[in-house]
């Protein structure tokens, strides 16, 4: 019996011997909207071709399109990491990694994102949204005050990691 409760364990993300998680997910309708722009923006570039005048007219759709290809890499994946002494997060290319402490967490809970909000790294009433898909999310209050929220497809797994871990 006990082994059907690790093997279920791991089926939900979690590892009962490190109390770990880790999952990430896919922004389709980002990576659909930028892979559009970026395609528009490089057919812009190329119509435009016999107008260009060295550094001015090929500048603008050459860096919306740049602009539009970072993008992309960035916000394609958000990947979500508990173990016990920590929480991560990051998107894409992993350019840069957010993390807290989890003893820092006071408390979480699921919750659904306004629609305006949208997708990316935005403020929110009363602290940060880390999102690329959905509505949604898991709040994590601070200490402090501090306010996170993680989207998530999965947010009972997260949730479940969480308080596996965190002294809430």
């Amino acid at each position: 019996m006990e082994r059907k409760g690790r093997e279920g364990d791991r089926r939900r993300g979690l590892s009962a011997l490190t109390a770990s998680y880790r999952h990430t997910q896919v922004g389709w309708v980002i990576i659909g909207a930028l892979g559009g722009a970026l395609i528009l923006a490089l057919w812009w570039l190329v119509a435009t071709r016999e107008q260009w005048v060295p550094g001015v007219v090929f500048v603008v759709p050459a860096m919306v399109a740049a602009i539009l290809l970072l993008s992309l890499f960035i916000f394609r994946v958000m990947t979500i990491e508990v173990d016990s002494t920590e929480l991560r997060w990051w998107f894409g290319g992993r350019l840069w990694t957010h993390s807290v402490a989890i003893d820092e967490i006071e408390a979480v809970a699921s919750v659904q994102t306004r629609f305006w909000h949208g997708w990316g790294i935005h403020r929110v009433s009363g602290g940060w949204l880390y999102n690329v898909s959905g509505r949604s999310a898991v709040e994590l209050r601070l200490r402090g005050g501090k306010l996170l929220r993680l989207g998530t497809d999965e947010p009972e797994r997260l949730l479940n990691a969480i308080r596996l871990v965190a002294p809430i």
